[in-house]
Order: structure tokens, then C-alpha cells, then sequence
């Protein structure tokens, strides 16, 4: 790709993700399985070759006291974290093995606690700085005042940060274990005994039902979670979207795009 038109990549900002729900739900007979939405790369277009964007160190040393740099390289750690969960929901349709579940379910569990944080950081200091900016007026503040959103962010992905993913209490692991009903109980489930092809599916059902409450029989509860899944996953990309948008236009014009040769 020739440098002018990586500076208007740049200046747009970068492709979305598309967000694709597989539409349908896989049963599996005493086993916490579920088809979960995924994260489907844009289209490859002709943009070849590694580029960067850099700076002269007098450059840096001017940015480095500013407190608008520092805003955007929050920004940038919360979307490097965000986009690695989004990468590992990207699996083959087909894709059902008890380690692909595991996968997926867990990172959507780390997916909620990153946006989780990351909205809160903008909400409560972006408008500091930024508060005239067109992204952030026109991406972040309908963010922020989206009943749905909000609700979403105080319904499930805050439970789910401190239940799910960094605390590990008797508690929530009994409240979970209390709702489960069934004849057979599984631990554990895999293709092979290799131990990274097995996934301890009864660990991770019991914290989704206690962190978000869910009940009732294996089913009903995938049924729920996907339509969880789908907004997490929704929010998670239109801040990324928003956040890359803001970072394009609010970084110091000295930063400019190079090309490197090969890869």
C-alpha cells in the first residue's frame, strides 16, 4: 500500500470488525456447550506490508507530559486487550470441540471484564480532555447515555468482572452448583486426554449462573448467554470503533506513517 494511502487508512480509521451470530445452537448431552457469536474479520483488501507510525524522540519527549498522549495510550492498551479476546471468539463455524468451547466462553468472560474497565476509564476521564473532539462527541457520548449499554454494563459485565474472572470464592461457586439439575453431572469433558484439549465445563456453567443469575435447565441458560454474548460483543467493537476513531484524529500530526520493507 502506497504511503498516501495509509494516511488516509489513518485519517478514516481503521475497518470495524464485523460481529456474525452462527444462528443456531449445538446441543450436547450433559455437557456446557454452547455456539457462541463470533468476531469475523473484515475482508482482506490490498493494504500490504507492515507499517508503523513514529515519532523523533524530541517529538516524544514533548508528548510524553501531555496529559491527552497519555489518554490515548489508555485507549490503545484497551483496545489491544479487547481485540485479543475479539481474535479468539474468530474460530471455525464447525468448530465444537470441548477445548473451542472453552475458548470461546472464556474469552467472552475476559472480553466483558476488559470493556467493563475500559468503560468506566472513558466515561469518567476522556471528557477531561477531550470533551470537543468529534469522536468523542459523536462515538462516546451516545455511548455513554445508551440506557442499554448502561445496563448492560451494571447487569452482566461487572458481575462477570468480579465473579467470572478475578475472584474465586466458595460462594459463587456454590451458588452456581445449587441451580444445576440434572441426572449426570460432568466435571470435565475433552477429545483427548492431552490437558489442553480438556475443559472442566462444570467450573465455568457454575459461574455464569452465579454471576448473572441464570436458572433453569442447561439449555435456557445458553439461551441467555448468547443473547449476552452478542450485546457484550457488540459494545466491545463500537468501542473499539470509537476509541480508534479518537486516537486517528487527537494524535499529535508529528506522528507520521512509514513503510517497511518486506514484512
Amino acid at each position: 500500500m502506497h504511503a498516501s494511502g495509509r494516511d488516509e487508512l489513518l485519517r478514516a480509521g481503521p475497518t470495524p470488525l464485523t460481529l456474525v451470530s452462527l444462528g443456531r445452537s449445538v446441543r450436547c448431552v450433559h455437557s456446557f456447550c454452547l455456539s457462541t457469536m463470533i468476531v469475523e474479520p473484515p475482508d482482506s483488501d490490498d493494504h500490504v506490508g507492515r507499517w508503523s507510525l513514529e515519532a523523533s524522540r524530541s517529538s516524544f519527549d514533548a508528548d510524553l507530559p501531555s496529559p491527552r498522549f497519555r489518554l490515548l495510550l489508555k485507549l490503545a492498551r484497551a483496545i489491544n486487550a479487547q481485540r485479543f479476546c475479539q481474535m479468539i471468539l474468530i474460530v471455525p463455524e464447525d468448530d465444537e470441540t470441548p477445548a473451542s468451547q472453552r475458548q470461546r466462553l472464556n474469552a467472552f468472560l475476559y472480553l466483558a471484564a476488559s470493556i467493563y474497565e475500559a468503560f468506566l476509564f472513558a466515561r469518567s476521564q476522556l471528557g477531561q480532555e477531550f470533551r470537543e473532539a468529534d469522536a468523542f462527541r459523536e462515538l462516546f457520548v451516545p455511548l455513554f447515555k445508551d440506557a442499554d449499554v448502561r445496563e448492560l454494563v451494571e447487569r452482566v459485565l461487572q458481575p462477570l468482572r468480579n465473579k467470572g474472572v478475578f475472584h474465586y470464592t466458595d460462594d459463587d461457586i456454590l451458588d452456581g452448583l445449587a441451580t444445576l439439575e440434572q441426572e449426570d453431572y460432568e466435571l470435565a469433558t475433552g477429545y483427548t486426554q492431552a490437558s489442553g484439549q480438556v475443559y472442566y465445563s462444570m467450573a465455568d456453567e457454575a459461574v455464569f449462573r452465579s454471576a448473572l443469575g441464570l436458572e433453569g435447565t442447561s439449555e435456557q441458560v445458553h439461551t441467555q448467554l448468547r443473547d449476552f454474548i452478542h450485546r457484550t460483543t457488540k459494545l466491545s467493537n463500537r468501542f473499539c470503533v470509537a476509541a480508534e476513531k479518537l486516537i486517528s484524529q487527537e494524535l499529535p500530526k508529528h506522528w507520521h506513517v512509514r513503510e517497511h520493507d518486506g514484512r
